[in-house]
């Protein structure tokens, strides 16, 4: 998902290491204790994955809904959910192929 202009979404790469570093304050708090967070490493890592959802959104749904059928783009999203450990809700994967 990398294109090399200015605004859009950041190499895969550029999110792994900023992911780590809020990923190890943020799981003392999971866990119920107390860790500080760098409001600028936050906000960083916000903006960078706002850019990334909005050309998916923007650039990728939509040439994938016209060369996907509904049962690929289903399987594209319970992939993509199941690696990052999210559950389906009941017939989430119908409403999520039609967004947009």
């Amino acid at each position: 998902m990398t294109n090399g202009f200015p605004g859009h979404s950041a190499p895969a790469a550029e999110f792994e290491p900023r992911w780590q570093q809020l990923r190890a304050s943020l799981e003392p708090i999971a866990a119920g204790a107390s860790s500080s967070l760098d409001a600028l490493s936050v906000e960083a890592f916000i903006q960078l994955y706002e850019r990334h959802i909005a050309r998916e959104e923007s650039e990728l749904l939509p040439v994938a809904k016209r060369i996907l059928s509904e049962t690929e783009l289903d399987r594209v999203g319970r992939s993509m959910r199941e690696r990052r450990g999210i559950h389906a809700i009941d017939g989430f994967g119908q409403q999520a192929s039609r967004v947009g």
